[in-house]
């Protein structure tokens, strides 16, 4: 992976706060993620019946396939955490993936590369 491969960053995370504590804690620093947009949507999704990270997934992929990401809910101003930019509006996507981290259960991290088939 180099930079430039990557549209965005789904972290797993229900606010602002959370998602610095992801930026920092799960993704620490890593050159190829500089610059990367961050974004959660678990505040948006709810609870679901600890299918957030297959929500992620979904939602990552549908927007890969449509050229355009959505944003985090409720940020209302530009927002940088921890160099990285917290968008407030769906923005175009065309680099080939996104990384989704997951939280796991008791723990258990994860992250996968969502990309294009083509």
């Amino acid at each position: 992976m180099e930079k430039g491969d990557l549209a965005a960053v789904v972290l797993p995370a229900y606010g602002l706060p959370e998602i610095d504590r992801a930026l920092l804690e799960v993704l620490g620093d890593v050159p190829v993620l500089d610059g990367v947009p961050a974004v959660s949507w678990r505040g948006a999704t709810g609870h679901t019946a600890l299918a957030d990270d297959l929500v992620s997934l979904a939602i990552a992929a549908s927007g890969l396939a449509a050229g355009r990401m959505p944003p985090t809910v409720g940020v209302r101003e530009p927002i940088h955490l921890a160099g990285r930019p917290i968008p407030r509006a769906p923005f175009d996507v065309s680099e080939p993936g996104v990384l989704v981290v997951g939280a796991g259960l008791w723990g258990r991290g994860t992250a996968l590369v969502v990309s294009r088939a083509d």
